[in-house]
């Protein structure tokens, strides 16, 4: 953020140094400050876990390469391996020489830079065309970058090439454009906060809404209308985002007509609450007598609003001007209510919170509080306070002007299943319906919110027996009825922060050859039924799988029952109408059900055109007759004796049938096109 400092300044570019090299930057926090505009490159602190407080730790440990962060470093995550750190221009114009960059990738380990990009895209004549704002992970490998001109996507395997998200860019950007006096392309349609859900990604995107966007493909799916500032997400998994509600101040600069007034108009006194899956939103007000959250915008910063992985609570700095805050408020979303929690008056009457002022630690729920006094002054101070506001640890700076943009928190563990997700069995059985498996309460995450984990289907090693996949945190699999194919494998991928956890999983107990649905003449004989190859455990291919009729929709219809692997079905005289039948199969302590649906026709007898779908005809007969459907659709036909005896078998029998040799009496005729099958009778005299 530019300065407007008047004051007097004792001070030449100067970097305090406390030797890091034998630093476990794996236990402790880090400050990211945007430092003194116009005279040197930002910084990166690091309070250690005994309190102890190690200054522009990521400019030691490169200085062998003369490296340093950008100018204005406004935002950093740590995700997977990396540290990632964001910066609004690659360097400082006020003289210092050392290298930074607008995007920088560290080891968040060592700190070693592994990547700089000084512009995240270009003109023709190398002018920068994007200024850096956010940015977060998205997946393995991925993250999002938030800038003045849309969001770029980064891929460790495309790691020299910046790919921007169609429909996010701001169309006033040319690169030669005057922004002096902070009007402006680059203060105009910028992308602020980015959060990674479950689902979906979100981004603010300024004056105009939220971005929602598929982080698989990276394509905008819609636009959540509206004037927004910042965003969090609460432990619940929704998202939060303050709404301006000044309608005759929608634009930048709100109201405001120049550096000092803008954003005057700004009223950040509502929240809209968006569902993560359904996307569907709530307006949330704040009080009268609670001071509402300020906006973000101008010279963009991370905000003063943050919330909780541990509680279901937001908290945020009151809206009093940007440098002069003193207050933090606290918002319990289950109970409703609303809080004052701290007040920087209470250490000192000149004490502020500075900026963006505050972040909260997800492993330990406590707030990081940045404090100054004026800027006529270069000390400042991190109070680390509880959700109470009690004061935990204050941790004193050396004298500065560090102007301090956020705290960035370690990622100290991995995702880890809970006793839901480690009771979990890795067998599944799949029948001819959909499955459907809830795994929101399978993992969990101690330094991360738990709604924010994303699940994905890894190595469905057979494609082509179902479809798996998960939606709103529910594991879907849809059997395809593929009857070559005996179950499959696959793995339940949970990532958090950039480090993941997997479960492999086996559909064993399946249904393999689902049963047609059957068509029948009312008082025909259906022949058994063979069910020896509808289950199938491929877990334990040898298991004796145990059958019964768990029930049946119609039994004045018919009746039926399972002898060996055979099924009886017996129509009752002179009845019409639909019957669904449903089987269960039992194996190794995994059940599953299949069903499939009885038709039985009102016609009487076997008269010829007595079915819809077919025509027999002559019916008595000779022994020679023809089979005429009423769908070009291929059939085939197989026609057994009352013993069960198969007597005939062909298909697209167009011709003549000649069962003259065949003694007199009634033949059961059975007819399957598609996936119907169907049965009829036949007299030969």
């Amino acid at each position: 953020m530019k300065k407007r400092l008047f004051l007097f300044a004792l001070l030449t570019v100067f970097s305090f140094v406390i030797n890091a090299q034998e630093t476990n930057y794996q236990e402790g926090t880090f400050i990211l400050n945007e430092d003194w505009f116009g005279h040197q490159n930002s910084s990166l602190n690091f309070i250690t876990s005994d309190g102890n407080v190690l200054y522009n730790v990521y400019s030691e440990e490169n200085k062998d390469r003369e490296l340093s962060l950008g100018a204005t470093a406004q935002y950093g995550i740590i995700y997977g391996k990396q540290l990632y750190v964001i910066s609004k221009q690659d360097k400082d114009q006020g003289g210092d020489k050392r290298t930074g960059g607008r995007f920088i990738i560290a080891d968040k380990t060592t700190l070693k830079n592994q990547k700089n990009f000084a512009r995240l895209e270009q003109n023709s004549k190398g002018e920068s065309l994007a200024d850096s704002r956010s940015c977060t992970g998205i997946d393995e490998g991925k993250v999002y970058i938030g800038s003045s001109n849309g969001i770029y996507v980064y891929h460790k395997e495309t790691p020299d090439t910046l790919k921007k998200i169609a429909g996010t860019e701001n169309p006033l950007i040319t690169g030669e454009e005057n922004n002096a006096n902070g009007q402006g392309p680059l203060y105009h349609n910028q992308i602020g906060h980015i959060i990674r859900g479950a689902e979906y990604a979100f981004a603010v995107y300024q004056d105009s809404g939220i971005f929602v966007i598929d982080p698989h493909a990276d394509t905008v799916i819609t636009v959540i209308k509206g004037c927004f500032g910042s965003m969090e997400q609460s432990k619940d998994g929704n998202l939060w985002v303050v709404r301006n509600t000044n309608l005759n101040a929608q634009k930048y600069p709100y109201g405001g007509s120049g550096p000092q007034t803008y954003g005057e108009g700004w009223k950040g006194n509502q929240w809209v609450k968006i569902n993560q899956f359904s996307l569907d939103t709530n307006q949330i007000n704040i009080p009268d007598t609670i001071p509402g959250i300020r906006q973000t915008w101008y010279a963009w910063t991370d905000g003063g609003f943050c919330a909780s992985a541990k509680e279901n609570t937001l908290y945020w700095t009151n809206d009093n001007g940007w440098f002069s805050s003193s207050r933090i408020y606290k918002y319990d979303i289950d109970q409703g209510t609303f809080s004052q929690i701290f007040d920087a008056h209470d250490i000192h009457p000149q004490r502020s919170i500075y900026g963006a002022g505050i972040g909260i630690d997800p492993e330990t729920d406590h707030l990081f509080v940045f404090l100054f006094n004026n800027f006529s002054d270069n000390q400042y101070w991190i109070a680390e306070i509880n959700s109470s506001g009690e004061i935990i640890n204050n941790y004193t700076l050396i004298k500065n002007f560090w102007f301090p943009a956020m705290p960035i928190f370690t990622d100290n563990y991995p995702p880890q299943f809970t006793s839901s997700g480690n009771q979990a069995s890795t067998a599944l059985s799949l029948g001819q319906d959909t499955y459907k498996l809830y795994l929101g309460d399978w993992a969990t995450d101690p330094d991360n919110q738990d709604a924010a984990i994303v699940k994905s289907v890894k190595n469905n090693r057979q494609p082509d027996f179902a479809d798996i996949y998960i939606q709103h945190d529910t594991l879907y699999i849809i059997p395809k009825n593929n009857t070559t194919i005996p179950g499959t494998s696959f793995d339940l991928c949970f990532l958090s922060n950039g480090q993941s956890i997997q479960k492999q999983m086996a559909i064993n107990l399946c249904v393999t050859h689902p049963l047609p649905d059957l068509i029948a003449e009312k008082e025909a004989s259906i022949p058994p039924i063979d069910l020896s190859q509808v289950f199938y455990d491929a877990g334990d291919p040898s298991s004796l799988i145990q059958m019964q009729i768990e029930s049946i929709s119609n039994e004045s219809l018919l009746s039926a029952i399972i002898t060996g692997n055979e099924l009886h079905i017996d129509l009752k005289p002179g009845k019409s109408g639909e019957a669904k039948i449903v089987i269960s199969a039992t194996s190794n302590g995994k059940s599953i059900m299949t069903s499939f649906t009885i038709t039985v026709s009102s016609s009487t007898g076997v008269a010829e055109g007595s079915t819809k779908e077919f025509r027999i005809y002559p019916n008595p007969s000779n022994g020679i007759f023809k089979i005429q459907p009423h769908s070009p659709e291929k059939f085939s036909v197989r026609i057994s004796d009352m013993q069960g005896r198969l007597i005939y078998s062909g298909s697209n029998c167009k011709g003549e049938i000649n069962l003259g040799n065949s003694p007199a009496g009634t033949y059961i005729v059975e007819i399957t096109q598609g996936e119907k099958l169907r049965y009829s009778t036949l007299i030969i005299r």
